[in-house]
């Protein structure tokens, strides 16, 4: 499927965006809110024009963002494991004081595999 034609410059394409429901012009970059139509992001790395609707088990929310397969692949392993073994203790836990720690724990994970991602893609790291 074809993305639509910018209501405002009609060359380019709108692209959706990392923000939940924001697509952007490829030739002029107005963005605009796309309230009424399907819910889509796109991946978090700059630049990467992959994106993504709902899944089962995994519905989009207002505050998600995305990494795509492509860039996900860069993160290295022990970011990864570390994701997964918090998300684990999450799903064991029922303590409101752990769950908050685990939460903030996996903040600063998701932002490190974000890091390295970006980095990966721009030839850094």
């Amino acid at each position: 499927m074809k993305a639509p034609l910018c209501h405002w410059c009609g060359n380019g394409r709108l692209r959706p965006t990392p923000w939940f429901r924001t697509l952007s012009c490829d030739v002029c970059r107005v963005g605009s809110a796309d309230l009424n139509g399907p819910a889509f992001i796109g991946c978090c790395i700059p630049f990467c024009r992959a994106s993504r609707g709902d899944r089962k088990g995994d519905p989009l929310t207002a505050h998600m963002e995305w990494i795509c397969s492509r860039h996900w692949r860069a993160v290295p392993r022990r970011l990864k494991q570390r994701r997964a073994s918090l998300r684990r203790m999450e799903a064991r836990t029922s303590d409101a004081a752990r769950l908050q720690r685990i939460h903030a724990a996996d903040a600063r994970a998701w932002s490190a595999c974000k890091r390295a991602a970006t980095e990966a893609a721009g030839g850094i790291a």
